[in-house]
C-alpha cells in the first residue's frame, strides 16, 4: 500500500479487498445512537458510561453543517465507538428538513465508515415500538412521550431529541450489545 495513503483510502481498500462489511459480526460494547435532525440529538453508552446531549448545527450553508456535523461524529467515533445507531427519519414528501437529514445520515455512514466502525440504521416505528410499545405516533406525540420516557429512566434531558436518542441508545444496546 502507498505510504502516503490516508485512513480514507485504506478503509476503501479494505472494502474493496473483500475486508471491510456492513455490518459485521465483531462484538458491539459501545453505541452512539443518533437522532437525524437540525438539532441532532445524541447518546452514548462508551466504557460503561452514558452520556446524552444534542448538536445545533448551522443551516444556512449546507457545506457548514455538514462539516461541523461530520468533524463532531469524527472525535465522538474516536472516543471509541463499536457501533453508530441511526434513527433514519421518514418524510412523505422532500423538503428543506428532509434533504437536510438525508444529507446528515449519509456523512454518519461515511464519517463511521471511514473510521472503520458498524452501523445500522433504525426507523422510529421500530424503535418506538420496541421501548415505548407503541410505534405508530404522530410527531408532536412522540416528542412527548420521549421526554417522559426518558425522566422515568432517570434521564434529564434537555430536549426531545436528546430524550429518543436516549430510547435509541437503549434500543440499540438491547439488540446489539
Amino acid at each position: 500500500m502507498n505510504s502516503n495513503m490516508t485512513r480514507a483510502g485504506e478503509a476503501v481498500e479494505r472494502v474493496i479487498d473483500g475486508a471491510g462489511s456492513f455490518p459485521s459480526a465483531r462484538p458491539v460494547t459501545s453505541v452512539l445512537a443518533l437522532d437525524i435532525a437540525t438539532n441532532t440529538g445524541w447518546a452514548s453508552h462508551i466504557s460503561g458510561r452514558r452520556a446524552s446531549g444534542v448538536l445545533n448545527l448551522p443551516t444556512a450553508d449546507y457545506g457548514a453543517m455538514g462539516a461541523r456535523f461530520s468533524g463532531w461524529l469524527a472525535d465522538e467515533i474516536y472516543e471509541g465507538v463499536d457501533l453508530l445507531v441511526i434513527e433514519r427519519p421518514t418524510f412523505s414528501r422532500i423538503t428543506d428538513s428532509s434533504y437536510r437529514c438525508d444529507g446528515l445520515c449519509f456523512l454518519a455512514h461515511q464519517t463511521a465508515f471511514l473510521h472503520d466502525v458498524d452501523r445500522r440504521e433504525v426507523r422510529p416505528k421500530e424503535w418506538r415500538k420496541a421501548i415505548y410499545g407503541k410505534g405508530g405516533m404522530n410527531t408532536l406525540e412522540a416528542k412527548k412521550f420521549a421526554m417522559v420516557w426518558a425522566r422515568e429512566m432517570g434521564y434529564d434531558p434537555k430536549t426531545h431529541d436528546e430524550a429518543e436518542a436516549l430510547a435509541i441508545l437503549t434500543y440499540a444496546m438491547e439488540r446489539w450489545a
